[in-house]
């Protein structure tokens, strides 16, 4: 299976690809309207999946944009926002029941080639692989502007952001929250065909091992793996060795350092710097 969808609804798509996520919250009534019915008029079109999925699909994404149209109060209070997660209910339970998901990540460096990644003939090759599998490939419908940011979208997109000096790239999460990010190439070539290499495996998987696949991917693709990495500074000032205070902080700070190293990807170069003042 298959959904293209545009930013605007990513909070949307999170919430109905992932049964544990709450409501969006409706803070801007009328533009999180909006982005919904976005979202469920072009539903038909943008779910690609076999023609039997398709019927159930478009048929559910019809009664849920009239359920849509009947509320006309505050969706932020509890009553309308019941109602709305119930007319969004049944669409919910057949997205959210896969065994893995997967998006398609634009690198935002050539815009040639993230016009090719957003592409509905991309995605439609992707799926046709074995368009009844019960995966889901996430596609944006259009590569985004330089300047744009998410928040909480999907819970694995961390492993993306990550990984983000390999972007353009496939992220992959499994219903148990394994996540892994595939680089692609930076160009135009090969990104087909890794990109079919990765989802035929994937689609042949049964109780998917995405750490065996991503050695695997890199076993066969080497070059990918071997991109030049960023430096990652990290400076810290005013620790005051040697004091008294230090010597209660140090454990805490070493924890925030791990943190952070962990929440950015270990698949850096890390420099620390550190200001000294005399304690």
């Amino acid at each position: 299976m298959g959904l293209r969808f545009d930013l605007r609804a990513a909070n949307w798509v999170a919430y109905l690809t992932d049964s544990k996520r709450p409501l969006p919250r409706l803070e801007q009534r009328w533009e999180e309207a909006e982005a919904l019915r976005m979202f469920l008029r072009s539903f038909g079109e943008n779910f690609l999946t076999s023609l039997e999925y398709s019927r159930v699909f478009r048929r559910q994404a019809h009664q849920a944009l009239k359920a849509l149209e009947e509320l006309r109060h505050d969706w932020r209070h509890p009553e309308e926002s019941r109602r709305l997660a119930e007319a969004l209910s049944e669409l919910r339970q057949i997205l959210s029941e896969r065994p893995w998901t997967a998006l398609i990540v634009p690198g935002g460096k050539d815009r040639r080639l993230d016009h090719v990644l957003c592409s509905k003939s991309f995605l439609q090759g992707l799926v046709g692989i074995r368009p009844t599998d019960p995966g889901l490939i996430l596609q944006l419908d259009s590569p985004p502007d330089s300047n744009f940011s998410l928040t909480d979208i999907f819970p694995a997109f961390r492993t993306a952001l990550a990984n983000s000096n390999q972007w353009p790239g496939i992220l992959i999460w499994s219903n148990s929250g394994d996540s892994e990010f595939f680089p692609l190439p930076s160009r135009q070539h090969g990104v087909h065909d890794r990109s079919r290499w990765l989802f035929s495996h994937l689609a042949t998987a049964y109780g998917v091992d995405l750490e065996l696949l991503k050695q695997q991917y890199c076993h066969e693709f080497p070059e990918e793996s071997r991109r030049q990495t960023e430096v990652v500074v990290i400076q810290l000032s005013d620790i005051h060795i040697g004091s008294k205070e230090a010597g209660l902080r140090i454990p805490r700070l070493q924890q925030l350092v791990r943190n952070l190293i962990a929440e950015i990807g270990e698949n850096r170069r890390y420099v620390f710097r550190a200001c000294l003042k005399n304690a």
